[in-house]
Formats: C-alpha cells, structure tokens, sequence
C-alpha cells in the first residue's frame, strides 16, 4: 500500500467503487437488514390486531411502507432526502446533508452509492428509527428486540470459568490481557474460533491458540498505564469508560473486564455509553442493558452469572457504575467530530482515566472510516480524537485498519483475500495521550 503523508487525509470509504465491501454492503447487505424488519413487522399485524386494535396495525403498515420506499430508493441509488421527524439529533442529521461538501463527501447531491459507506450505513439505521418513531403506538418499537434477547442464554457453559476469572484474579497482566481478550472476541465464543466448549477445558489456555490473529496487541501497555494511574492518581479519580457494542456474550464479557477493574481499585468509577436507539441490530441500549442483568440476576441454575448480575445491580444501585446515553453515538459523524458536535460528551470523556471502545463500528469512526495505510499509526489516525487515553477493541469486519507491522497486510492477502471482512482477526491498539513523558508507557514506546 502506497505511504502516506503525516499532514495528508485519504477519502472515506465509498461504495461508489465496485467491488468493495463498501459496495457490497449498500448493494446487497443493508437491503436484508431493511427486508428482515418488514417481514417481521409484517408477521406481527394480525397479532397486533387481535391484541390492540386496527390503529396500532395500521401503525405496523405504515412503518412497513415507509422502509419499503427507503429500501427502493437505497437500491436505485436515488438521492438521500432529510429526516423528518422530532428526535433530538434531527438537526445534526439534516446540517451534514446540506453541509456535506464541506465534510468532504465526494460530491453533492448524496447518493446511497456514492456518498461514504460511514453516512449510508448509519443513514439507513436512523432512518429506519424515524419510521418507527413517527407513529402514535409504536414509536417505542425495537425491530431487533426478539434477536438481541435470543444471542444471550445464561446456561452456555463457557461464562463461569470467565466469570470467576472477573471475580477472583488479582492485579497482573497476565489476567488483565485474558480478560480483555475475552472482551475482545465477545460474540465470537459461540460460533467458530471456539465451537463446543467443554467445562473442563481452560479457556485461557484456548485464548493462547487464538492469540497470533491479535494482529496488533497494546494490552501490555494499556496495563502499565492502568499501573502508572493506580500509583500516581487518587483512588477517587480513577474513572474507566466503556463505549459498548454488542448485547449478549460479548456484553457479558464488558460486564466481567469492568468487574476485574473495580474490584482490584484500577476503576472507582465505571461508565457504560450505551445507545440511544436501535443501531446496528444488536448495539446496547439503555433497555438491553438492564434486561440482561436482570435475566443474569435470576439465573439460577448458574449461581456464578447471578451473582455477577446482583453485584452489577448493585454498583449501579451505589451509583459507582453509571449508564450514560447520548445521540452522537448514533449520528454519521466520526469521533473527530465530537468536540465540536457534541462538546459535553467530549468534555466528560476528558475526566476518564481510560477509554474502551469496542467493536467495528467505533473503529470506523475513530479513524474517520477512511483508507489509510495499513501500516499508518493508530494514534495519527485518530487526528484530533484525544480526550483521553483510548483502547480500541475490535474484531476486523470492515476492509481498514492502521497500525499494522510492515509485512503483516500483504502475509494475510496472500493467504485470504477476505481477511479484513472474514471475522476472524482482531486488535487491541491504544493511545496514551496524556501520560507523562517519564512514564513507563513512553519508554515502552
């Protein structure tokens, strides 16, 4: 891949050039996504009838008609109108519409396959909100509730032995890397890097078989700047934020690293930013966040997960762990943005001692979902994004990363062409922007 520049800025990913996962998403992606919510509202009317009334199915029909259209216009590439609608990010929306070619779209009007694949997709999501919300009586409505809920069953016998890891292990890191590991791979558990998992099989020593697609791994200098905090901060100022993704196992694991990190005082404040939406099927709102601890609270026949639940309760109860909403987590704009889209939210993360951000999407916006160098560094592509020390967990799912070894991008093409899009290989990258120039953490560098 050709060098970059330090002071140069790619473009943002486009499906505007086939043969992209970018144009792959647009094309044949993000028209399932649209169909599986229609079909499942349509399944629902004659219920809603004979549990409601005609009006609240006639709410049902007009949401279908309203994604019918957004999903016509979506495949015909027709021009991407404003919302229409009254939630409180509505302004934000329609300001990058008509501003766009000062936020370096590529041109104007947006079109669904020439706008970037970052606004198209996220565009999608929120307009599919707005369909919903504009209703009398089901404005509520969550299309992904049934699926969130079913990727969560407490009897899977892989959570204990995570579980008592969170809750016994003492300050290291050995245990803090097997943890955040955890967190990394999240809803992958279930479903191919692990397959059956016996109880009696250690999964730590499982971890260690997977650890080679950590294609780049800061844990060990996340964790000297966790150690240089816990001897130079007050206990009192030693806050960790979470920037969750997915509900499930992969929550259940946040639930267990933020359990390791109070427990051994790395945290005396722990802050969940959880969405204020459906987004992206299966993202943590407020709702899904309490649902899933009080599903973990009354699981019996685990006493281990209830006891999580009850303590997690219980933190939130105290006001130690707080749940914090805020709409810029589901506008387009990427996190370079946020100091001046969303100040208070920018200004809050400053007061952390460490950010963790998960998932795929929060990479993409933390790196402006553009098509930088592979080898480029994490923390230059962050640009201006430096609230506070940052921890990027993500499993690869989009084709762009930074921060690679040199070598590492052109090894795996040879090997898979789909690796960046195939699940299988993650990074834990970090950037410590406020750390003294005489701490451990700069020496390392």
């Amino acid at each position: 891949m050709e060098s970059l520049k330090m002071n140069s800025i790619p473009e943002r990913l486009s499906a505007r050039y086939k043969g992209t996962f970018a144009y792959f998403t647009i094309r044949d992606r993000l028209p399932v996504t649209l169909t599986r919510v229609i079909d499942g509202l349509s399944r629902k009317i004659s219920k809603l009838k004979a549990e409601h009334n005609e009006d609240v199915a006639e709410d049902a029909i007009g949401i279908i008609s309203k994604l019918s259209k957004l999903r016509n216009e979506m495949q015909t590439n027709k021009e991407i109108p404003e919302l229409n609608d009254e939630f409180e990010d509505l302004p934000i929306w329609n300001n990058y519409l008509r501003n766009a070619d000062q936020l370096q779209e590529s041109e104007r009007p947006l079109k669904w396959f020439t706008a970037s694949w970052l606004f198209t997709e996220c565009y999608m999501y929120r307009g599919i909100f707005s369909a919903i919300m504009a209703r009398q009586f089901l404005k509520s409505y969550d299309p992904y509730e049934e699926q969130k809920q079913q990727s969560f069953r407490p009897e899977d016998n892989i959570y204990p032995s995570v579980i008592q890891l969170a809750m016994n292990a003492g300050r290291s890191a050995e245990k803090f890397s097997q943890l955040l590991q955890f967190s990394l791979w999240g809803n992958m558990f279930d479903l191919s890097l692990f397959g059956n998992v016996d109880v009696s099989t250690k999964l730590t020593t499982q971890l260690e078989t997977i650890k080679s697609n950590i294609l780049s791994n800061d844990d060990r200098q996340i964790y000297s700047s966790l150690e240089y905090r816990w001897h130079n901060v007050p206990t009192n100022q030693r806050r960790i934020d979470f920037v969750l993704d997915n509900i499930g196992p992969e929550f259940l694991f946040d639930l267990c690293l933020a359990e390791y990190l109070y427990r051994n005082n790395m945290a005396n404040q722990i802050y969940f930013h959880v969405k204020s939406i459906p987004w992206f099927v299966s993202d943590v709102m407020l709702k899904d966040f309490f649902w899933q601890v009080e599903t973990m609270k009354v699981a019996h026949n685990c006493p281990v997960i209830s006891e999580l639940g009850r303590k997690v309760h219980q933190y939130i109860q105290d006001g130690v762990w707080q749940i914090v909403e805020d709409s810029f987590w589901t506008t387009c704009h990427d996190y370079n943005d946020m100091r001046t889209i969303a100040p208070d939210l920018y200004n809050s993360l400053e007061k952390s001692s460490l950010v963790i951000l998960k998932g795929d999407l929060n990479y993409r916006k933390l790196i402006g979902d553009r098509n930088w160098p592979h080898t480029y560094p994490f923390k230059q592509a962050l640009r201006s994004f430096r609230p506070a020390p940052l921890a990027a967990l993500r499993t690869i799912k989009a084709d762009l990363v930074v921060g690679l070894a040199d070598g590492v991008s052109d090894e795996l093409s040879k090997q898979d062409s789909n690796w960046m899009t195939c699940g299988k290989y993650g990074l834990i990258q970090f950037c410590d922007s406020k750390l003294l120039a005489n701490s451990e953490m700069d020496a390392s560098r």
